[in-house]
C-alpha cells in the first residue's frame, strides 16, 4: 500500500469503516442532584459563572497588549477592564445599569470591581463574568488590568468541600455573589 501510495500521490485503497454501535445509558448516569452554594443569604444574590475570553490563552497572550483592544466581540468596547454581565431583570431589581461600577462580593467578603453589562444573553438569578485580567503578576502589559473573578469562587463552605459530584472535582458554579454599587 505504501509504495502505491508513492506512485499514485493519494490513498486509492477503501477504508474499512466500521459504525459505532448505540451505547446503553442508564439513567442513574442521567441523574441530576440540586447543587450546593456558597451563599451570605444576605439580600438578592446570583450565581456566579467565569468564563474565558476568546482572545486569551491565559498567560502567553496576557502580555500583549493589542489583545486587551478587542476582549470581546459581543462588547468591542470594552478594554483594559473587567465587566460582569447581568440580565436586564436581575439589573432592574439590583438598582444597577450598563456601565455602573460595582463591587461583587462572595460569602466569605472577597470582592473584585468591575463594570456592569446589561445583556439579555444572561439566565436570570446568573452573573458572567470573564477572566483572563486582574494578573498580579508579569509584564507591563498584563499586571494590573481589570480584576480576577476566579478569586471569588468559594471551594469550602461551612465545613464542607463544594465539589461536583460526578467528578470530584471542585465546583466551580458554587458560588453566589452580591452586587454591590461603588460610591
Amino acid at each position: 500500500v505504501w509504495k502505491e501510495l508513492l506512485n499514485v500521490g493519494f490513498w486509492t485503497a477503501k477504508a474499512n469503516i466500521v459504525k459505532p454501535s448505540m451505547v446503553e445509558v442508564s439513567g442513574d448516569e442521567l441523574s441530576w442532584e440540586k447543587p450546593e452554594f456558597a451563599s451570605s443569604g444576605i439580600g438578592r444574590e446570583l450565581i456566579l459563572h467565569v468564563y474565558p475570553l476568546l482572545v486569551q490563552d491565559g498567560f502567553y497572550l496576557a502580555n500583549s497588549p493589542w489583545v486587551y483592544e478587542r476582549l470581546s466581540p459581543i462588547f468591542p468596547e470594552e478594554v483594559y477592564e473587567t465587566w460582569a454581565e447581568i440580565n436586564p431583570v436581575d439589573a432592574e431589581i439590583i438598582g444597577v445599569k450598563d456601565g455602573d461600577l460595582v463591587y461583587l462580593e462572595n460569602p466569605k467578603g472577597v470582592r473584585i470591581k468591575c463594570k456592569v453589562k446589561v445583556y439579555e444573553g444572561v439566565k436570570e438569578g446568573t452573573i458572567h463574568v470573564p477572566y483572563g485580567l486582574g494578573h498580579k503578576v508579569g509584564g507591563e502589559w498584563m499586571k494590573g488590568f481589570g480584576a480576577n473573578p476566579n478569586e471569588l469562587i468559594v471551594y469550602r463552605w461551612d465545613t464542607k468541600r463544594l465539589i461536583d459530584s460526578k467528578t470530584g472535582y471542585p465546583s466551580k458554579y458554587s458560588t453566589k455573589v452580591r452586587i454591590l454599587k461603588v460610591s
